[in-house]
């Protein structure tokens, strides 16, 4: 008599892919034990008594720190772009080239005239 051997073989391959995801799972979880270790090993050394939670006002402080360590960072990085432009504009002898302005060319004769009889 012949006997399928389909199911036979499907059988092994989801064994075979439940010993894989098995596996998968227990190195995961040993790597989280080791960093779990790490951390609390870390905390011991630097004395840390109690972890912060979003409800903790250091966190909320910490928090707006470094929203505004962003922002001067950003800031900052404009400042040198500037004056790295200007260094630029050093070497190529046109700083303050536009920036000289000359009232009188930019109104009428009859307005200047007008403004000194004030």
């Amino acid at each position: 008599m012949f006997v399928d051997a389909g199911p036979l073989l499907s059988y092994d391959v989801d064994a075979s892919v439940t010993r894989r995801t098995e596996s998968a799972r227990w190195a995961a979880t040993d790597a989280l034990l080791v960093v779990i270790c790490a951390v609390d090993d870390l905390e011991a050394k630097l004395a840390i008594g109690q972890t912060w939670t979003e409800d903790n006002p250091e966190y909320q402080e910490m928090i707006q720190y470094l929203r505004h360590r962003d922002f001067h960072h950003a800031l900052d990085r404009v400042q040198q772009l500037i004056v790295q432009r200007l260094f630029e504009m050093s070497k190529a002898n046109i700083v303050g080239m536009g920036m000289k302005i000359n009232f009188a060319s930019s109104y009428s004769l009859s307005y200047v005239d007008t403004f000194h009889r004030l």
